[in-house]
């Protein structure tokens, strides 16, 4: 809802941050909106690669650059691997109007990073990554862009 949002007014956004659910911008952006997501690569309910089904047909890495694009960034990403289970996708330069991160999490499923659910959920829903806290990372992002045109 939120990618949704942001891309059809982008007047009342100052940035997304978008846990296991990022889609692409619904036609032109009419300004650029900072991109922050988070996704598990063992994700069953918004699969990272996509799906065949019309509610979640694109993968996370398209709707990232799909972003990108629609924020004016033509340039190549620049990924960092933080270590052998998290990655860091960044479109643009950080802190800039229209940045576009995508941290990746090799293994983990449809959960909040550096959250905590208990057995049954984790069960269900997957692993959830510690290697990044995902409340502080938006928080901090929103922040940072507070002042964008």
């Amino acid at each position: 809802m939120s990618s949704l949002f942001a891309s059809v007014h982008p007047e009342f956004v100052q940035a997304v941050g978008a846990v296991a659910g990022l889609r692409s911008p619904g036609g032109v952006v009419r300004r650029p909106v900072p991109i922050l997501s988070f996704h598990g690569t063992k994700d069953r309910i918004n699969p990272y690669g996509g799906s065949s089904t019309q509610r979640w047909n694109e993968s996370v890495p398209d709707a990232a650059r799909a972003w990108a694009l629609a924020n004016g960034i033509t340039d190549p990403p620049t990924e960092v691997a933080v270590s052998s289970t998290l990655t860091r996708t960044t479109y643009g330069t950080e802190g800039q109007p229209g940045e576009v991160t995508l941290w990746t999490s090799r293994g983990a499923g449809h959960t909040w990073p550096g959250g905590h659910l208990g057995l049954l959920l984790s069960l269900s829903l997957g692993r959830t990554s510690k290697e990044i806290d995902a409340t502080k990372s938006i928080w901090a992002f929103g922040l940072r862009h507070a002042g964008d045109p």
